[in-house]
């Protein structure tokens, strides 16, 4: 109940401020104190951990891997920079949330269209060259058992095509906070790892091919350490 309540307040507030928002800076506090407070009224911890590691003045493809509902709140809460992301179409079209979404800035996809997939994949390369930093799951979907499932490429493409430094990012808590099929919430620790950034410019085909694994195998030792 306090997420429905929190997020329909920050929500009409950002849709009644976007018309003076252009550049999205309130929209972005907003966004930030939603996930703070979630986390805060459902007793939800966040350490974070690597904070050195942010490069500020540049832009960045953070990818993580995704263990339940919360890392959204804890990500959007304190991960101390400003980014967007992709979120399934579903999501947009909850009412006052979706459009928030929408005035914030982040980008719907329909995996079961290519057509529309494609289209919301060019977009991000688009808002990534523009100078927005992204955060991206490359499991697609949230963890169905606390494992680290297979990492799908399009985050290595977003990051070459644009020459971006990849910072792999590790969750780790938030699968027992609210588990994948479960509305039952639990008071836990979140925990976020952010690792040292990856080059993707002038890297050669060998390396590309690689780069993926290479960001998962990173993240499972990490999640693995915790």
């Amino acid at each position: 109940m306090t997420i429905i309540i929190v997020t329909t307040l920050i929500g009409s507030i950002v849709i009644l401020f976007s018309i003076f928002d252009k550049k999205r800076n309130f929209a972005y506090l907003c966004a930030r104190l939603w996930g703070r407070t979630i986390c805060k009224l459902n007793g939800v911890e966040v350490q974070i951990d690597g904070l050195e590691n942010i490069h500020r003045e540049r832009v960045q493809v953070f990818v993580s891997n995704h263990q339940g509902f919360f890392d959204i709140f804890s990500l959007l809460g304190y991960l101390p920079i400003r980014f967007i992301w992709m979120a399934k179409e579903g999501l947009f079209r909850i009412p006052i949330l979706g459009l928030g979404m929408r005035k914030a800035g982040y980008i719907s996809v329909d995996r079961s269209n290519r057509k529309k997939s494609y289209h919301s994949f060019m977009n991000m390369i688009e808002k990534v060259k523009e100078g927005y930093s992204v955060v991206i799951f490359p499991e697609g979907s949230r963890t169905l058992d606390g494992n680290i499932g297979r990492f799908k490429k399009g985050s290595l493409l977003i990051a070459t095509r644009t020459g971006t430094p990849i910072v792999p990012v590790t969750i780790s808590g938030s699968y027992e906070v609210m588990k994948r099929g479960e509305m039952r919430l639990r008071s836990r620790l979140i925990r976020i790892k952010i690792d040292r950034p990856i080059e993707t410019s002038n890297i050669s085909k060998t390396e590309r091919d690689n780069l993926i694994e290479k960001v998962r195998e990173i993240i499972i030792a990490n999640y693995t350490s915790h």
